[in-house]
């Protein structure tokens, strides 16, 4: 019982990052003295690291997670988001596919057709691509190691002359009031000249980005066309997006 809770503290932790005490209490429905026994004991692991009313991931305080972390997060919900919104794209599309973990997943169903043509910035995408069939076109930049990402004033350079019939964008955090935010000035701005650069914008993020903004917002709901999620969810007041639950089979 007691390896079972502190696995489910540290599965609670890996997508929210800092979480209090009280919450976590509530969340397991145990008494604070044994959440208080739980967080000393992952706290001597190395798991987390204990602050007034609360904890941090320790990977938190270490900076952003790799891209292979996040990818291995959540990753069922990713893989079914990624089935789901793949087969939004249409045939002779132009599509730009994001540098997120959950839109690797679009991008490796997307990547088996003939009948599309892709533009990318992300390095894993271009990976992906070797075993693919489809077109793919890289977006030049900067490398941004820790999200393998394609980044900077040469990526919106290369932007500036092109046009997307669909945009996969993919975000670190989600607000009802704020909208959607990332964790990178270079980031948030090639998601942002893509996103003025496209007919359509498909949100590709899973339930556990919503109500937990991060640093640099870069759109507001009213610029995105449809979300594709992994359960129902919460929807800001007047928006138009479409919410799609992904697939569950």
């Amino acid at each position: 019982m007691l390896h079972k809770r502190q696995q489910q503290i540290r599965q609670i932790l890996a997508h929210h990052p800092r979480c209090g005490v009280q919450e976590l209490q509530d969340k397991l429905g145990v008494s604070r003295a044994t959440i208080r026994r739980d967080l000393i004991d992952l706290e001597q692991q190395g798991v987390l690291v204990r602050v007034h009313g609360g904890v941090v991931h320790s990977d938190y305080l270490a900076g952003e997670p790799t891209f292979d972390r996040r990818h291995q997060q959540r990753s069922i919900q990713k893989r079914r988001i990624g089935q789901t919104a793949s087969e939004l794209i249409k045939s002779n599309q132009t599509v730009f596919i994001d540098a997120g973990s959950t839109c690797l997943e679009v991008a490796r169903r997307l990547l088996l057709r003939e009948d599309i043509k892709l533009f990318t910035h992300s390095v894993r995408v271009l990976v992906e691509a070797q075993r693919g069939q489809a077109d793919v076109t890289c977006i030049g930049g900067t490398l941004r190691r820790v999200s393998e990402a394609l980044v900077d004033t040469f990526a919106l350079n290369w932007l500036e002359n092109l046009h997307f019939d669909v945009a996969i964008i993919g975000a670190s955090g989600l607000c009802l009031k704020q909208g959607l935010s990332t964790t990178e000035l270079s980031e948030a701005a090639v998601k942002q000249e893509v996103i003025t650069r496209s007919e359509q914008v498909i949100l590709a993020a899973d339930s556990s980005k919503a109500g937990h903004p991060t640093a640099v917002n870069f759109a507001k709901w009213d610029q995105v066309s449809d979300w594709v999620v992994d359960q129902k969810i919460d929807r800001p007041r007047g928006s138009r997006y479409r919410l799609i639950v992904a697939d569950q089979s």
